[in-house]
């Protein structure tokens, strides 16, 4: 299942819990909920938005701290390419 399915599903069943009539299913979902689903879903989904580094560490570690740092490596890591590659275009274009 992709990050994105797995935390739209364990969202769903968070924000609206089924309420099966029949015990065993209940109980069936909310063992798949234990097992599979990070913490807190919906924060995850608004902490890292589209972010697929910050998703994984974040939802397959179940750790805030290393989804947040991986989001942020990686806006710097852009910040950093685009800085780069104007000072290559200023070189280029004065010579």
């Amino acid at each position: 299942m992709m990050i994105n399915q797995l935390l739209q599903t364990c969202r769903n069943l968070q924000l609206n819990p089924p309420l099966n009539p029949v015990p065993v299913q209940r109980q069936i979902v909310q063992q798949y909920g234990a097992s599979e689903c990070p913490n807190n879903p919906a924060e995850i989904i608004s902490n890292c938005g589209d972010s697929v580094p910050c998703l994984y560490d974040y939802t397959m570690l179940n750790s805030k701290t290393l989804g947040i740092e991986a989001l942020n490596a990686w806006n710097n890591f852009v910040i950093d390419r685009t800085t780069g590659s104007r000072h290559c275009e200023l070189s280029i274009s004065s010579l």
